[in-house]
């Protein structure tokens, strides 16, 4: 048998989402098992043990990095054929297939289903760094079936839709991959390319899968949901005509109009997270993030009108942004008013990011940084 495994640190803020990840990839291999590590606090060394599994799956997430190389480690002790993927493994290649190379066999790049396929039926025939690119409606629907759906933790509050969101586990699901925007503090386009989506076929099939097993509760993982327009308003014709389930999604402010959030409502949303950032144009500009912030007020008042919970996702301590730049945003959320609002207390720098090319031509770090413990950089001054 071969075997995905999450790691055991894949836990946000004491929340533990499915993997949905390596779901897809057990999709195309029938004797592909998953192990969530996360989901039930360890236990890797004794699934090891047990199933003597002769390939071993493992994403590498960079503040993660150390726990994914660890059970990377067990595993090849273990006598397994050993593989690395996802957003560390992308941007940081070259690094790990140099330094930790004697323990991984493989390091996929791209879209991991075909280079997973590849690897359980002829591992010994394949090189070292596989990619591929996939049509998104060419892969098999996730393999919910092979982790215990039901087992996950609830997240939110309120009864939506008939459903109790502080009851019912909350489940990871995707519209598409990719992303839009090129913000300079984030690495998804460049890990997962241009917004490419499921067709509204394929979704339907998806959603009839998770239905039957009883989920009820939603959230969509893509960065910005609304992006590709007519794609979301067939999701949304889906979910209205066809289900009562409950979900949350994120987008930015100039993605999302009166039409949209109104297919949104009759579907079933009932949170959208808007990635606003700073009421600041510059600073905005200098993330590459080039909205206007008074469209925060006209998302607001749509979501307000439809009766859809309006989140404002904040940073703070970018470059160039100054204590008055600060303060401008604690009086912009005063004015906005949103139901909820998320704001990242300091600037992470990540790998992959044009933020963190920036920083490194300033000599503030460098690549060797990913070796060393610190799950991340924070940006805490140097330039200009």
């Amino acid at each position: 048998m071969n075997l995905l495994i999450n790691p055991p640190a894949m836990i946000q803020s004491g929340y533990t989402p499915p993997p949905l990840g390596l779901l897809y990839l057990a999709a195309v291999d029938t004797e592909t098992e998953v192990y969530d590590a996360a989901l039930y606090r360890g236990g890797v060394q004794d699934v090891l043990d047990r199933k003597k599994p002769r390939v071993v799956g493992v994403p590498i997430y960079t503040a993660q990095r150390h726990d994914s190389l660890d059970v990377l480690r067990a595993a090849k002790a273990a006598g397994a054929i050993t593989v690395a993927g996802g957003p560390h493994v992308a941007v940081m290649t070259d690094q790990l297939v140099e330094h930790y190379g004697d323990f991984i066999d493989h390091f996929v790049l791209g879209d991991g289903e075909a280079a997973w396929k590849e690897i359980c039926d002829q591992w010994w025939d394949l090189p070292q760094v596989i990619q591929h690119r996939v049509k998104l409606d060419d892969l098999p629907l996730p393999a919910w079936e092979k982790v215990d759906l039901l087992a996950y933790p609830p997240r939110g509050s309120g009864v939506v839709r008939g459903n109790d969101l502080a009851v019912l586990p909350r489940i990871s699901i995707v519209l598409g991959r990719g992303c839009t925007g090129h913000c300079a503090f984030c690495s998804s386009f460049w890990v997962n390319g241009k917004y490419r989506c499921h067709s509204k076929t394929w979704m339907g099939l998806n959603l009839q899968r998770l239905w039957d097993i009883g989920a009820r509760h939603l959230v969509f993982q893509d960065d910005c949901l609304t992006a590709d327009r007519q794609a979301v308003l067939g999701l949304c014709d889906l979910l209205a005509k066809n289900y009562s389930f409950s979900w949350h999604a994120t987008t930015r402010v100039d993605c999302f109009d009166q039409k949209i959030a109104l297919a949104m409502m009759d579907a079933g949303c009932y949170e959208i997270s808007f990635g606003i950032e700073s009421s600041t144009a510059s600073v905005l500009k200098r993330m590459q993030k080039e909205i206007d912030p008074a469209r925060a007020f006209e998302a607001r008042d749509i979501c307000r009108r439809v009766g859809i919970r309006f989140t404002a996702l904040m940073m703070s301590g970018y470059p160039s942004q100054t204590p008055e730049m600060l303060s401008d945003d604690k009086e912009f959320l005063r004015k906005l008013q949103p139901d909820g609002h998320g704001t990242v207390g300091s600037t992470w720098v990540l790998p992959g990011t044009a933020l963190y090319r920036e920083c490194k031509e300033a000599g503030l770090l460098d690549d060797d940084f990913w070796l060393g413990p610190e799950p991340y950089y924070i940006y805490q001054g140097g330039l200009s």
